[in-house]
């Protein structure tokens, strides 16, 4: 899944371009369906993961985590590409607090600091869901 989440963000053949500027377009009419090229739909896959406590869950997402690189950068296009992110669920199961809890989780991966520029904001999630996280950074 994480491979194949890759065919539309092709760094050479210009689908992530394509792929940027339909979210840059989202984000700009405030609309998750506009897309400006329609061959640049989403690739990306999603599953639920549902077990039993104790079982073995997050033991062996782990492992096929671990045979990944987290973050790729590519010297050639000045681009930094993360193959998976793992954000915590909140426990008061706000999605505010979702929303920071994946800025936490870039911030960990990139050394960035995206939830503390988005908690000055004081935004609320419909906001905090449309914010383009530019690549590169």
């Amino acid at each position: 899944m994480i491979r194949k989440g890759y065919v539309g963000r092709n760094i050479v053949d210009g689908s992530l371009n394509k792929h940027k500027q339909n979210c840059y377009q989202r984000v700009l009419e405030g609309d998750l369906s506009t897309f400006r090229f329609q061959d640049a739909e989403s690739t990306a896959l999603s599953l639920s993961f549902i077990g039993c406590s104790g079982s073995g869950k997050t033991t062996t997402l782990n492992r096929i985590f671990a045979t990944y690189p987290q973050v790729v950068y590519h010297e050639k296009y000045n681009l930094t590409q993360i193959s998976y992110l793992k954000v915590d669920c909140p426990h008061d199961g706000e999605l505010d607090s979702l929303c920071f809890q994946f800025f936490r989780a870039l911030d960990r991966v990139l050394g960035s600091t995206y939830e503390k520029k988005h908690r000055e904001k004081n935004v609320g999630s419909t906001r905090l869901l449309a914010q383009d996280v530019p690549s590169g950074e």
